[in-house]
């Protein structure tokens, strides 16, 4: 395309203005030697063509840095490098409890899956025993402390005197700041309004024997143990490899975050770059292109390890 098409592209026509602006200049004095009129009229052409170009895209010199956007120097990129190795290390002992992991989690779903609903009717009547067993001991103990205050305020003297001491011990402790004498006095109080074995074994006969485990249900227990225990190795283990991730990288969580995005979309457009003619990467310096260019299979290998 030549420089005149281009011109017209833009809706100004090149002849009509180049006609013009010599009419112009033939009405006009003469200014002096050395003037060029079709110097001036590409000139006056020029000039809207200026105006209307499209702003600049964003240079190598915009990127900004600051405490959470570093620059990806050529040792910053071998130190992250680095820090994927010895994350590597440290999670070397991860595949198999998650491959343990997800075996036990198969497993324990089969299990529920024949048993489940079986061992959830089993606890159901086992919490409902339960809860009768509690209420019926807070029935009695009620009663108990009803009766106990009867005889205090009436016919036992004796009861009267014993409470009469414990409420006074009661009150010195609290005084001195006495907490083991404290309790020791309202342990005595509570024993003396304790239920009776007579009315233990009432609530027993009245609610009935607290259904036992099954095999299926201590057996879905056991999983649930195993399945927690192997959790938390593994989230011990991901806890070192953030250690060491962020000790030999030199980074901080943040500033790891953000450089783990810029270089995975450094990858992504070198990825999607087919020919020489395609569009570099965009936010990036020419030095942090030229760093991740020298290591772009290594950064590519900890991308598919997952260390990016």
């Amino acid at each position: 395309m030549s420089r005149y098409t281009s011109y017209t592209r833009i809706g100004v026509p090149w002849l009509a203005v180049l006609v013009a602006s010599i009419g112009c200049l033939t009405l006009a004095p003469h200014a002096g030697a050395g003037i060029n009129p079709l110097k001036k009229a590409k000139e006056a052409i020029t000039k809207p063509a200026q105006k209307k170009a499209p702003p600049a895209e964003q240079s190598d010199e915009q990127v900004v840095f600051d405490e959470v956007v570093v620059e990806l120097t050529n040792s910053r990129i071998e130190a992250i490098l680095s820090a994927c190795r010895k994350a590597a290390e440290a999670a070397a002992g991860r595949p198999p409890l998650a491959e343990k992991l997800n075996k036990t989690s198969d497993e324990r779903g089969k299990l529920d899956e024949k048993q489940g609903e079986a061992v959830r009717e089993l606890q159901r009547k086992r919490g409902d025993v339960e809860i009768c067993y509690h209420d019926g001991y807070n029935e009695f103990a009620d009663k108990r402390r009803q009766e106990y205050v009867a005889k205090a305020t009436t016919t036992d003297p004796a009861l009267i005197q014993k409470l009469t001491r414990l409420a006074q011990e009661q009150a010195m402790a609290q005084a001195r700041g006495d907490s083991a004498s404290l309790q020791k006095a309202n342990d005595a109080l509570m024993r003396m309004m304790a239920l009776t074995k007579d009315d233990s074994l009432k609530v027993r006969q009245n609610c009935g024997p607290i259904p036992p485990h099954s095999a299926a249900e201590d057996q879905l227990n056991a999983l649930d143990k195993q399945i927690a225990s192997l959790n938390e190795q593994i989230r011990r283990i991901d806890e070192n490899v953030a250690k060491e991730q962020a000790k030999a990288g030199g980074l901080n969580q943040e500033q790891w975050g953000v450089a783990r995005e810029r270089i995975l979309s450094y990858l992504a457009a070198a990825r999607s770059k087919s020919s020489d003619a395609a569009p570099e990467p965009r936010g990036f310096t020419d030095d942090e292109l030229d760093a991740m260019e020298k290591h772009l299979e290594q950064l590519r290998g900890a991308q598919s390890s997952g260390c990016l």
